[in-house]
């Protein structure tokens, strides 16, 4: 299964692999809740595009990544670029829970 590989690679030192790592689980959102946790640790990263690569990822659990909602909004504060204050603001609005979401 390639989701314990993409946990891990969240980690890598790279920032490209991080990147990918993120993506990849963005993809697999379907079957990779247990990544959340691993996601949400992520938004620390000091490369800001790995930051918007896990905020895009987290947008993709929508409703499912809920609880982590408080966090992203933490990060938003600190965002460093339009960039990332957009894949922050993105994933809370992906989030809503009332919201018609076609995923």
């Amino acid at each position: 299964m390639v989701i314990p590989y993409a946990r891990r690679a969240l980690a890598a030192q790279q920032p490209a692999l991080r990147v990918t790592a993120a993506r990849a689980l963005a993809i697999l959102a379907a079957d990779a809740e247990s990544a959340l946790p691993h996601l949400a640790r992520a938004l620390a990263d000091s490369d800001v595009e790995v930051r918007v690569a896990v905020f895009e990822a987290l947008g993709e659990f929508s409703e499912r990544a809920a609880g982590f909602a408080p966090l992203i909004a933490e990060r938003l504060t600190h965002a460093t670029t339009d960039e990332e204050r957009a894949a922050a603001a993105d994933a809370l609005q992906n989030m809503e829970p009332d919201r018609d979401n076609d995923r």
